[in-house]
């Protein structure tokens, strides 16, 4: 298709679950300003993405898998409080989950490996909360967390590849809560703030 395979614009308290969409131009499944929607066991492979969010808010992803799309596996732009659990993101072009200025989204047991980029990467958004996920083999990080605050980061498993944030003031980098249940080649993460010493 030309555009995507499902597409939901303004719509609300919809079930999609269970639907192959592959090989759309455009995206795989879109949310357009639409909430309270359950995306349940769709596959979606070989699209420009998997799935494309946009001011789609308190949405429910479960089990979904994106594989080999042109761009990300699943993308939220300006989209909050959605809850994603179980979905699988492999050799999508860029990386696995993108979040760009998206806020109060939780990801929990989803892998994410194989990307050119990084397994989840979260530009300009703040308040997310990452548990548990799996993150192998991409390039850039498992988790890339720029220019944002306040994400919480437990119990997610990373090899060959960590975690990376960056950002223009320290807020961006020590705003975090990021324990040592995050394991990066079998060893923990220690993030350390208003640290002198390094003890």
């Amino acid at each position: 298709n030309n555009r995507g395979g499902i597409y939901l614009g303004n719509l609300h308290l919809n079930k999609i679950d269970n639907n192959t969409c592959n090989s759309n131009i455009f995206t795989g499944i879109e949310l357009d300003a639409s909430t309270y929607n359950d995306i349940l066991r769709n596959t979606l492979n070989f699209n420009g993405y998997g799935m494309y969010f946009s001011r789609a808010h308190r949405n429910y992803l479960f089990n979904n898998t994106c594989v080999s799309n042109a761009a990300t596996g699943i993308h939220l732009y300006r989209s909050e409080r959605n809850v994603l659990v179980n979905n699988t993101c492999v050799s999508n072009r860029n990386s696995g989950i993108f979040l760009s200025n998206a806020d109060w989204n939780t990801f929990f047991n989803n892998t994410c490996n194989l990307h050119s980029s990084s397994g989840i990467a979260a530009s300009s958004a703040d308040y997310n909360i990452f548990i548990g996920n799996i993150l192998e083999n991409n390039d850039r990080a498992g988790i890339d967390i720029s220019s944002s605050i306040s994400n919480t980061l437990s119990n997610n498993i990373m090899n060959n590849n960590g975690i990376s944030i960056s950002g223009s003031s320290s807020i961006r980098w020590d705003s975090h809560s990021i324990d040592n249940t995050n394991i990066v080649n079998g060893k923990p993460v220690y993030y350390w703030k208003n640290k002198n010493g390094g003890k």
